[in-house]
């Protein structure tokens, strides 16, 4: 499962987009890197794989180009050919260890990804969209 919602103010960021994961939705979201980088004129929208938060709503798209046009409360993960690298050298270890977090600059800056297994149960995104 993944859920995702934008906070501001959120572990030391002005404004976080928060995708919360478990394995199964970890490696989704490493599937949806795999597919961005496969066709890179694609814009893969991870807000449709996830749970969004109702009060808290963000669209984050995955995309190996990064010339798309964004509105407000959309971000862009960026994985062309370098970074795809990265971001799956980071995502790694939360799917081996299960639980942790890893942070990414998106686009527009003014927010920063949070990628987090383990930290989010279900009773946490009820209680911030009570």
């Amino acid at each position: 499962m993944l859920r995702l919602g934008l906070f501001r103010n959120f572990k030391g960021c002005d404004a976080a987009v928060l995708v919360a994961a478990d394995n199964q939705g970890l490696i989704a979201l490493v599937g949806a890197v795999d597919a961005a980088v496969a066709n890179p004129q694609t814009l893969i929208a991870v807000h449709d794989l996830c749970e969004a938060s109702v009060k808290h709503g963000v669209r984050l798209y995955i995309s190996a180009a990064e010339h798309f046009h964004l509105g407000d409360a959309e971000y862009l993960l960026s994985v062309s050919s370098y970074w795809a690298a990265t971001v799956k050298e980071k995502l790694q270890p939360l799917l081996l260890a299960g639980s942790g977090h890893q942070y990414f600059d998106v686009t527009p800056s003014t927010a920063t990804l949070l990628i987090s297994v383990g930290d989010y149960d279900a009773n946490w995104w009820r209680s911030i969209d009570g």
